[in-house]
């Protein structure tokens, strides 16, 4: 297994209170390209930044258990292709 079973999560490093403060900028950010025409139109940027924010944290949780190398690579596609559907 490579990493830590236990790795330390972004509020035990810079509090609760930054954690929320980065969800509401990628909100935001997800907000305006959603406006623009740029992202798939019934996208809930709300919980699509909370859901970004979770896939990065549990990245080494992954890394310590998962065995397909490939299986990070399919994530991001799938993460990619959400943001990307203009249906």
């Amino acid at each position: 297994m490579r990493g830590s079973a236990t790795p330390k999560t972004a509020t035990s490093v810079c509090g609760p209170a930054a954690v929320r403060r980065l969800a509401r900028g990628f909100t935001g950010l997800l907000r305006r390209a959603r406006d623009a025409g740029e992202l798939n139109p019934g996208l809930d940027a709300e919980a699509f930044a909370w859901s970004l924010m979770s896939f990065v944290a549990a990245r080494s949780f992954r890394r310590a258990v998962v065995t397909d190398p490939d299986l990070e690579r399919r994530l991001v596609e799938q993460l990619l292709r959400t943001l990307g559907d203009r249906s």
